[in-house]
């Protein structure tokens, strides 16, 4: 038996033909107020594709645009696709919004002035006429003392 020929190959990979992944301002994370999302992508002429309600963005997502608001917890999706270049890995970026951590809970025996601004159930309340509250007078029950915010 005689040795047989030896096969080459040579491979290029070519990781420059990825589009550049989306950037999200701000990054992700927990704020005390509404967001506005901006999405941005390195690579000229790209356009990014997105989602907010955390499934993954493809082909038919909407193209973005201008920037997205994000006034509760959210978890926006993107990628990048340019022509003759492959499209972007999918990234996200959750938003958290904590509205309630930065107004005092809500507590009978308190006196309240009209313009003070409560937490109660995860929603914030606006005092519209000054008093000292009872319970049983919780914002979510007095409409003449309470305006949903």
């Amino acid at each position: 038996m005689s040795d047989s020929d030896i096969a080459v190959a040579a491979y290029t990979i070519n990781l420059a033909n990825v589009t550049a992944e989306p950037v999200f301002h701000p990054t992700g994370g927990t704020y005390s107020s509404e967001q506005s999302v901006v999405l941005s992508c390195a690579t000229s002429g790209a356009v990014i594709r997105y989602t907010t309600d955390g499934s993954t963005p493809n082909s038919s997502s909407p193209i973005y645009s201008d920037p997205i608001k994000v006034a509760s917890t959210t978890t926006i999706k993107a990628y990048a696709t340019a022509s003759g270049m492959n499209d972007s890995a999918v990234v996200s970026a959750t938003y958290t919004i904590n509205k309630d951590d930065i107004y005092p809970a809500w507590t009978p025996n308190i006196a309240y002035k009209a313009g003070d601004i409560v937490s109660y159930n995860g929603k914030n309340y606006k005092c519209i006429q000054a008093h000292t509250s009872l319970a049983g007078w919780e914002p979510s029950n007095v409409p003449a003392l309470w305006q949903l915010q």
